[in-house]
């Protein structure tokens, strides 16, 4: 308590010791930086009185003996708070200039900006975070490169093209048009190492050959559209050369195979090792989806990808439940931020009923960025782990994530949602979702009718329409 009172008297005292002095500077000559101050202090921020004595006996060697009564009184003051702050400790910090008097800023009032996508470009679009957390390298926060990822540094190339343009603009920014320039040279060359070809099975190489051959191609054609500034050929040419070179990075990762292994206390649940695509039909009962082209319909449907590689058993869980049909004609609720579904009507039980007649449950599940595999059980919160990144985040519309109850991370069973996202109202890697719930992959296709998606509106069926080879339980394949 004393220490504190006697930094708010510091902090009282210091701007008026410190303007005396300036008012004397010119005899004194005294160096005073000022531009080094502060005046936002924390207990964490500790004044440097070694520094400070040092410029006092600076001023006393060189001051002319006619010093006045008021200096005088200052720098008695001034001695007075440096005996207190040895008293009480206040204060170690090493300062090699003399000459400079500062508070040095404090370190709890500045937070570490997050990792939301590639670079200092913001990723929200499920497509692209699918491409470009392939995890063809782990963990996915390192520079591919460095790890010999040579097909993941072509993608994340190609990828920034189009993040610079959608973020920053183009029209009349030629700087903006030679960083694409310098990005789409880069996946060019790159495209051309031996390391394309890596971990790619002998049965598979002529198809991988094709698609880089054809990946040369498309990156000749896009790196001259960006020389001459051509938007619309850039945009096409930037999305085919994106999609082949995820093609053959698929090409490189065994099916059915995940590059860690999963806990054996879960071995008993059902996991995707991989990915799979479901097609989701939605119908209205009353009322129409409204469509691009102006048309309207009682019945739409969404491509979803399910991601298994960072998700295996929220992923394997949801994709039995599919196959099962458990979500063919249950309703939706439609909320603020979110679409619910996957709660059973009239069941006691708020979930799926296994063959032993009680609740299937799921853990949590989270891959941060920075892991190669991922971490059960625990919130982020409750891992000291809040300010990290995700590599399945909440920052896509079609975000799909897996609901559980408040108390008990480790209850999801059956309920899932569609993400209405919003960045306004869901903050890139700062929001009550990251790190709390488990996010398993994205709609891709026709994720904006989601909007319009209300109450009493159901969910037709669920198909599996990709992928379904790539599930296990207890370690054989289901189909």
């Amino acid at each position: 308590m004393r220490s504190i009172l006697l930094l708010l008297f510091i902090v009282r005292l210091t701007p008026f010791t410190i303007e005396c002095f300036l008012q004397n500077a010119s005899t004194n000559k005294i160096l005073i930086k000022k531009k080094n101050l502060r005046t936002s202090f924390f207990i964490e921020n500790r004044v440097n009185h070694l520094s400070l004595e040092r410029t006092l006996v600076l001023s006393a060697e060189k001051s002319s003996n006619n010093v006045s009564k008021s200096r005088f009184m200052n720098k008695c003051i001034a001695a007075l708070t440096l005996g207190c702050m040895y008293i009480f400790g206040i204060g170690s910090r090493p300062n090699n200039d003399p000459q400079i008097f500062y508070v040095p800023a404090a370190s709890a009032a500045v937070v570490a900006s997050p990792d939301v996508g590639l670079k200092e470009f913001l990723v929200k679009d499920g497509n692209e975070i699918l491409r470009l957390t392939l995890p063809t390298s782990l963990p996915s926060s390192e520079d591919p490169e460095a790890l010999g990822d040579i097909g993941r540094a072509v993608q994340q190339n190609i990828e920034l093209v189009r993040l610079r343009f959608e973020q920053v603009g183009y029209s009349g920014k030629p700087i903006i048009w030679n960083s694409a320039v310098k990005n789409a040279v880069k996946a060019r060359s790159l495209i051309d190492s031996s390391q394309m070809m890596k971990d790619i099975t002998p049965d598979k190489r002529k198809e991988a050959m094709k698609l880089i051959e054809e990946g040369r191609r498309v990156l000749d054609g896009l790196v001259a559209a960006c020389r001459s500034q051509d938007i619309e050929s850039t945009v096409k040419l930037q999305e085919e050369a994106s999609s082949i070179v995820f093609d053959i990075r698929l090409l490189s990762l065994p099916s059915g195979s995940l590059p860690y292994n999963v806990p054996a206390v879960y071995a008993s649940l059902p996991q995707l090792r991989g990915r799979a695509t479901v097609e989701c039909t939605l119908v209205k009962p009353k009322g129409k989806f409204r469509l691009d082209d102006g048309t309207q319909t009682n019945e739409v449907k969404l491509t979803m990808i399910i991601d298994g590689y960072h998700s295996p058993v929220t992923s394997g869980n949801f994709i039995d439940l599919c196959l099962r049909k458990f979500y063919d004609g249950m309703p939706v609720t439609a909320q603020e931020l979110i679409v619910k579904s996957g709660k059973p009507n009239g069941d006691k039980i708020d979930g799926f009923i296994d063959s032993t007649g009680k609740k299937r449950t799921i853990p949590l599940e989270i891959f941060y960025k920075k892991d190669k595999a991922p971490t059960y059980e625990y919130t982020s919160d409750d891992d000291m782990r809040a300010t990290e990144s995700f590599a399945l985040p909440f920052q896509a519309y079609g975000a799909l994530g897996m609901e559980h109850d408040d108390e008990d991370p480790n209850t999801a069973s059956s309920q899932f949602w569609f993400l209405k996202w919003d960045q306004a109202l869901v903050a890139p890697a700062r929001n009550t979702l990251d790190g709390s719930r488990a996010c398993f992959g994205y709609v891709v296709k026709n994720q904006d009718l989601i909007g319009q998606l209300s109450d009493g509106d159901k969910i037709s069926s669920m198909k599996v329409v990709q992928g379904v080879e790539n599930l296990y339980l207890k370690g054989k394949k289901v189909v």
